[in-house]
């Protein structure tokens, strides 16, 4: 394991795994559903302490980046719920951040959602039509 930071001042350690990616049934548009079934990099995140640990995803890089900043609220993460544990990747396999799989992968989930819940999707999209006129107007 590596160590790194979490929220610029909390001492953790981390290593990148390789997992499949389960649905989250309890919050059926989760980004994760989007992913269910397929192999993918996450980030595992432990305290230094080793009392708390949780995943963030790395298919795109934003895990390791979150990580490598100190783990601040000023980058993109999401974590992971649900998954089965395949293996331990080595550094030289690990994701580093690459924005157009980002943007890739938010389309994917988007498109999902859009496919699947519709009606969700569309309350979703006005709710961040509002939050963004409203920020402009502050």
């Amino acid at each position: 394991m590596k160590k790194g930071k979490w929220n610029y001042t909390e001492d953790i350690n981390y290593k990148v795994i390789l997992v499949r990616l389960q649905a989250v049934e309890e919050k059926p548009m989760y980004w994760q559903n989007a992913f269910a079934g397929e192999l993918r990099q996450v980030v595992e995140v432990t305290t230094e302490k080793g009392d708390y640990t949780f995943h963030i995803d790395n298919a795109d890089g934003s895990g390791l980046l979150k990580i490598l900043k100190g783990g601040g609220p000023d980058s993109y993460s999401a974590h992971v719920s649900g998954f089965t544990f395949i293996k331990e990747l080595p550094e030289n396999e690990w994701q580093l951040p690459d924005q157009l799989l980002w943007e890739t992968n938010q389309q994917r989930v988007e498109d999902w959602q859009r496919t699947n819940y519709p009606e969700e999707f569309k309350r979703m999209e006005a709710l961040k039509k509002t939050i963004s006129q409203y920020n402009r107007k502050k």
